[in-house]
């Protein structure tokens, strides 16, 4: 189901532009036969013609991505202002939720140092903030190889009382130091939380909390990004 569809005139006249010019090149490379003068180009006319049409497929897939489609059966929670007829978004931006009825997803952000801690299929409990008293066990999913640029989860920012450093800046909120997100997946299998939840979470094994987290009920985090 389409959630929302988005538009670049950058990226439209960018794709129209790559078009143009993969059209003129395939026309080119299929009369280099009967063309002295496109005979002289050789192979290099063919390899240009192939990375243009390279290039069209790149900027095509970018301009699919901006309609923003649900992953599962669920509801739209959360849905952000920005998301109005004529708002202009800025890279990165946290648009909605979409949230399923039963089950939860998590995501961890932690530091360069904590990284070797971290292993695919760990177990890691997670327990919520604020006397809640919410706790669930989860599988340590993927952890991205690249630290973050931006935090995307305002909850967790220490601009807005949360336990990561970061600067508010008109691009995003800048983490202060290296930080990595890691995925928490197979959260259980009840009833998911009414809300999105931060907590902290523990790997089996360890005495100390290791991970400073984000909590989504089985949530998709739909947001541009060179895409969403």
């Amino acid at each position: 189901q389409v959630l929302a569809r988005l538009r670049s005139p950058v990226l439209a006249a960018q794709l129209a532009q790559a078009e143009a010019r993969e059209r003129q090149l395939g026309w080119m490379a299929r009369q280099q036969a009967f063309h002295s003068d496109l005979q002289q180009q050789g192979a290099v006319l063919q390899q240009q013609w192939l990375a243009a049409r390279e290039q069209v497929d790149s900027l095509g897939r970018q301009q699919a991505r901006l309609t923003l489609q649900a992953p599962f059966d669920g509801r739209v929670a959360e849905l952000s202002e920005a998301l109005r007829a004529g708002t202009v978004i800025a890279e990165g931006e946290h648009l909605l939720d979409v949230l399923g009825p039963r089950g939860a997803r998590g995501e961890a952000f932690v530091g360069e140092a904590q990284l070797a801690a971290l292993k695919g299929g760990a177990t890691a409990r997670f327990v919520a903030d604020g006397g809640q008293h919410w706790a669930v066990q989860c599988r340590v999913g993927a952890v991205d190889d690249l630290n973050l640029p931006l935090l995307d989860q305002p909850l967790l920012a220490s601009v807005h009382g949360g336990p990561l450093a970061v600067e508010a800046r008109e691009r995003g909120l800048v983490p202060l130091s290296a930080l990595f997100r890691v995925r928490l997946d197979d959260c259980g299998s009840g009833e998911a939380p009414a809300r999105e939840m931060a907590g902290v979470a523990r790997l089996q094994g360890e005495r100390r909390s290791l991970l400073e987290e984000g909590w989504q009920r089985l949530l998709a985090l739909l947001r541009k990004e060179g895409g969403l």
